[in-house]
């Protein structure tokens, strides 16, 4: 298989990851803006599931296999609830899959999840609406480890404001960037679209 054709494929396929997520923002908003809301434990009594999450990752799986029938999908909440062991096989596998509606998961902390970037355990993160404390002893270990800091626009990281994209290289921050500053546009797009639709 050729480089374009690849690349292609790898862009067929965030295309429509990109269209679901949008799909799934409003029942993720609402789990998040629901005050009394039920959940079952899973592995532990800090490790938890909504009927948003589920809602979210039924939305996501869904609209994968419909896109892409050969596509084996890995979901967090999905495998938890059937206690199945997940199997890797040579067929293209999505992992991971979660909405985040019961609160920020990441590794425990964002302090720690950067320490993770600076030790090279993962590639990039990606945090907002945190407070300077959150962050600050992380971002500067990020950056005595050699990454990199941006904020959401690619510029100078600011330690008062600390939306950021945290990544092991500059190459690859930039395209995280990207990604986010694409969904955004998306984003704002559906917005006006709504509101014209509502006058």
């Amino acid at each position: 298989m050729s480089d374009i054709s690849e690349n292609q494929r790898i862009r067929n396929y965030y295309n429509v990851a990109l269209k679901l997520v949008m799909k799934c923002g409003p029942v993720a908003c609402a789990g998040y803006e629901e005050t009394n809301i039920d959940f079952e434990t899973k592995s532990a009594y800090y490790d938890f599931v909504t009927i948003y999450d589920k809602q979210v990752e039924d939305l996501l799986i869904a609209g994968l296999q419909t896109a892409f029938p050969e596509t084996k999908v890995i979901g967090e909440e999905s495998t938890a609830e059937d206690k199945s062991e997940p199997v890797l096989t040579d067929a293209p596998t999505l992992c991971k899959l979660t909405s985040n509606c019961s609160g920020y998961r990441g590794f425990g902390s964002a302090a720690v999840t950067l320490c993770y970037v600076a030790r090279g355990c993962i590639d990039c993160f990606t945090v907002e609406d945190l407070q300077p404390w959150d962050i600050a002893g992380g971002a500067l270990i990020v950056l005595e480890a050699g990454g990199v800091v941006y904020n959401f626009k690619g510029g100078e990281f600011s330690i008062m404001k600390p939306n950021c994209v945290v990544a092991a290289t500059k190459e690859l921050a930039k395209e995280v960037i990207g990604v986010i500053n694409e969904a955004d546009e998306l984003r704002e797009r559906q917005r006006e679209a709504e509101k014209e639709k509502a006058e």
